[in-house]
């Protein structure tokens, strides 16, 4: 009979290399955690994912011909080819490194039982060693598996723009791939073409940038009968009913946007969404490489709009906020009207020195941003805002063949001040008096919000009673000091014209 002494000291023998596979496990985890750290991997695969997607993005590009678009496919493909090879390359010296790595514990293992008799330089033993038994024992699997169970739960650095390679590549495909859009966009019509009621009526907020245009279409978005495109519907904006059910519904957490202009927003926060509508259908007849110029809206786009708001109202009021909607306003309004819509549209604008200002730095903001991401270039023209930023355009809303405001420097505030003069000036001329157009002043809305929303309400149809339920937000922001000596008399002039004419001047 074997003595008990020795069945103990056996029973501890393998609990001591239980112990020791656990350990090796997570030893090989770690390792192969840090293999795959230094040697940037993960890097790795993101560029050759994203270099993949900015070949799709560029072969199906909506504004380019069929000759653009294969030079600029012919120059993304090489760096497909090239990344892909990066990938491999490190995938097998992974393998080889951690190859290692299992061989030499298992020597090490093999060493402490006694059960090694070859030598360490010996090609058989490391053949051997590379698949040892232990590999399937639980301990092993147990330790391998606890860093990486461990791993989601350790704090992350995040950049300005947080998004992965994938969400990176769903946009440039789902936005930016002609091909993409459309086939999304019949698949849309298709699942919903028995259920499409329209809109109650339509709602826009269109003026130049940094207007109050956001605080606005967050404090109308506040009541439940209008509805607009919020982050959730990113990047599958032209499936607007299905787009939200491949997002995920987990409440996220407010945060300040990129404009660090205090304004907070999550993924149910409406925002302005729509003009990758606009870019695939009429892209060519708007977007100019310097400019965005007034367009008339075509008959067979319109319905294929009417088809897309009815899909985001869902027989409510549809609330869009779009600088550009000012481009295709006058076109879009009688073709609504032609066919018994009713669309109102609000103009805001604000101080011409004090919005200029803002422009230029969120200019300066928005191109530092870019020169670091090309993807945060790209994504705003994927967005077609073109209001800052490298990628900026002029909207030129009348016929003005003015080269100054393309020539000039975005760097400089009287550029941004010119901008405003011309843009305002069309904007006054084409919509004053209009019935189904109003201008909104954004120093009286910052002064007392609540009476100059109340002023909307006979203009959007809407109860006054209705406002008593929204809550209307403060803002951090106060009244820039103009600077007199930069800002044109002409300028100041059509500032005062605008505020006479505005929705909310007797606030």
């Amino acid at each position: 009979m074997v003595p008990d002494e020795t069945i103990a000291e056996a029973d501890l023998g393998e609990k001591e290399f239980m112990i020791y596979e656990f350990l090796f496990g997570v030893v090989v985890s770690l390792i192969l955690l840090i293999v795959l750290k230094g040697l940037k991997i993960r890097r790795s695969v993101d560029r050759w994912i994203l270099s993949i997607a900015k070949f799709a993005y560029h072969s199906g590009h909506p504004l380019f011909d069929d000759d653009q678009r294969f030079r600029l496919a012919k120059q993304a493909y090489k760096p497909v080819v090239l990344s892909f090879l990066q990938v491999l390359f490190r995938i097998v010296l992974i393998v080889l490194l951690v190859s290692a790595t299992i061989a030499l514990l298992a020597i090490t293992l093999e060493s402490a039982r006694g059960e090694n008799q070859k030598s360490f330089f010996s090609p058989e033993l490391w053949r051997e060693s590379a698949f040892p038994q232990y590999l399937l024992h639980w301990p092993f699997i147990a330790g391998t598996l606890l860093p990486l169970i461990l791993l989601p739960f350790l704090p992350k650095t995040s950049g300005s723009w947080e998004y992965s390679a994938l969400d990176k590549f769903l946009h440039y495909l789902f936005l930016g791939n002609r091909g993409f859009v459309r086939l999304q966009w019949r698949f849309e019509c298709i699942m919903n073409r028995k259920e499409l009621v329209p809109p109650l009526q339509h709602v826009y907020i269109a003026g130049l940038a940094r207007s109050g245009s956001t605080s606005l279409m967050q404090h109308l978005g506040q009541l439940p009968e209008f509805v607009s495109l919020s982050y959730r519907n990113m990047p599958f904006v032209l499936m607007p009913r299905t787009g939200p059910k491949l997002i995920s519904r987990k409440t996220d957490k407010e945060r300040e946007r990129s404009h660090k202009d205090g304004m907070l927003h999550r993924l149910s926060t409406y925002e302005a969404l729509e003009e990758p509508f606009w870019l695939h259908f009429a892209g060519p007849d708007f977007i100019q490489e310097e400019r965005l110029i007034q367009h008339h809206v075509a008959e067979d786009t319109h319905a294929e709009y009417q088809k897309f708001r009815s899909m985001v109202a869902g027989g409510k009021t549809y609330l869009m906020k779009n600088n550009n909607h000012l481009l295709r306003a006058k076109s879009l309004h009688r073709l609504d009207a032609g066919n018994g819509l009713t669309t109102r549209t609000v103009i805001p604008f604000r101080e011409p020195y004090a919005q200029a200002k803002s422009l230029l730095e969120q200019h300066n903001i928005l191109s530092k941003l870019q020169k670091e991401d090309d993807f945060a270039l790209d994504y705003m023209d994927l967005l077609v805002h073109h209001e800052f930023g490298l990628h900026s355009k002029t909207l030129i809303l009348g016929e003005c063949d003015d080269e100054s405001l393309t020539a000039s420097d975005p760097s400089c505030l009287e550029n941004w001040l010119r901008i405003w003069h011309v843009f305002y000036r069309d904007a006054f001329d084409l919509y004053a008096g209009e019935p189904d157009f109003c201008f909104f002043c954004y120093e009286k809305y910052l002064a007392n919000p609540c009476e100059s929303l109340l002023s909307l309400c006979p203009f959007l149809d809407i109860d006054a009673k209705r406002f008593e339920t929204i809550e209307v937000k403060e803002w951090r922001r106060t009244r820039s000091d103009q600077d007199e000596s930069t800002v044109l008399s002409d300028s100041r002039q059509l500032y005062d014209k605008l505020v006479k004419v505005a929705i909310n001047h007797e606030v």
